[in-house]
Formats: structure tokens, C-alpha cells, sequence
């Protein structure tokens, strides 16, 4: 199975559509292949569901440190808490 994206090169340059397959990339940021994938844009019913998605895994791991009884495993839940919140943040921002 693969799909079509659109492609940058390093520069930022529009770099043209690849065929990418879901198995494995074939680029690999080597010399002079592109290195960034852009996807299409999202509609706002999409962006909205994402949103809300990363939203309720932030207040999921949140939940999940108040829960958990070891610092380690404490730290790590809030880690991604925080990791979920930003990335809620950057898509809220665009």
C-alpha cells in the first residue's frame, strides 16, 4: 500500500509529489533527497478532532500521574501530558 506526498527539500523549496509506501520510506535524508513531508490541509472538522483528541490523551496521562504510586512512572505519565498539551497547543496556533 503507499500514498502520494507532497515533498520539500532542505532548503523549503516545493520539491514535487513522491510515491511514498507504507512498508518503508525511500528517502532517507541522505545528500540530496528531501527530507520533510508536508501534508495536505486538514479541514476544520479534522483539525477540530485531532485537537480534541490530543486534549483528552493530555487529561488521560494527567489522570494517570495522579495515580501512579512510583516517581518514575509519575515523571513519565506527566511527561506525556505535557508532550499531548503541546502538540494541542502548536495545532490550536495554526
Amino acid at each position: 500500500m503507499s500514498y502520494y506526498l507532497y515533498v520539500e527539500s532542505r532548503d523549503g523549496r516545493w520539491a514535487g509529489t513522491v510515491k511514498h509506501s507504507v512498508l518503508g520510506g525511500r528517502f532517507s535524508g541522505d545528500g540530496n533527497r528531501p527530507t520533510f513531508f508536508r501534508r495536505e490541509t486538514m479541514t476544520t472538522g479534522q483539525k477540530d478532532n485531532l485537537l480534541q483528541a490530543k486534549l483528552n490523551l493530555a487529561a488521560k496521562y494527567r489522570r494517570l500521574a495522579t495515580i501512579a504510586k512510583s516517581k518514575p512512572k509519575r515523571s513519565t505519565f506527566i511527561y506525556h501530558a505535557e508532550r499531548y498539551r503541546r502538540q494541542a497547543q502548536e495545532l490550536s496556533g495554526k
